[in-house]
């Protein structure tokens, strides 16, 4: 299914339309996340570098993200300001400066989806759902071998959950 997001946003992201790149990279991370919880079942030899594209591919989309969060941040924080401390045109440097790195990011994540390795990604997802390298694992009852993939990453989730959990409020956290 994240596969079909993944394609289904591509247009989107060319077009840039809102929240196009975050979607699109919140599919990258699913479907890295799907192949770690059904490592149980599929070969990790063949997946372990189709994850790897995977996490290339969000870091790219990344990079456009978190600069649309960090202007935002920036205008929200400047917006908070009393305007007698803001003296100058610090609003249109920061709209500039903002207009200029989207400029050079969306020209970088369009550079990626009409890259060669971006469409080399999306053959081996194909050939992943056409022909999935399954492991004797996947032999077993399914209920069974499932469940015990999905209780495993609940487990993992839930150990990191913990350890977030217990630290002080704050960015660590």
């Amino acid at each position: 299914a994240q596969r079909d997001v993944l394609v289904a946003l591509d247009p989107a992201v060319r077009r840039d339309l809102p929240d196009s790149v975050h979607r699109m990279r919140v599919a990258t991370r699913r479907l890295r996340s799907a192949l770690r919880t059904y490592g149980r079942v599929l070969d990790r030899a063949a997946t372990a570098p189709l994850a790897a594209e995977l996490k290339w591919l969000a870091g790219e989309l990344g990079l456009d993200r978190d600069h649309e969060v960090l202007a935002e941040r920036l205008t929200a924080a400047l917006d908070a300001l009393p305007e007698t401390l803001v003296t100058g045109p610090v609003r249109t440097r920061l709209r500039l400066w903002s207009a200029s790195r989207r400029a050079g990011a969306r020209s970088r994540v369009l550079a990626v989806l009409d890259g060669g390795r971006y469409l080399a990604l999306l053959d081996a997802l194909d050939a992943l759902t056409a022909r999935p390298p399954l492991r004797p694992a996947a032999g077993g009852d399914p209920a069974e071998v499932l469940g015990r993939a999905l209780g495993e990453e609940h487990a993992r989730l839930t150990a990191a959950l913990d350890r977030a959990l217990a630290l002080p409020p704050g960015p660590a956290r």
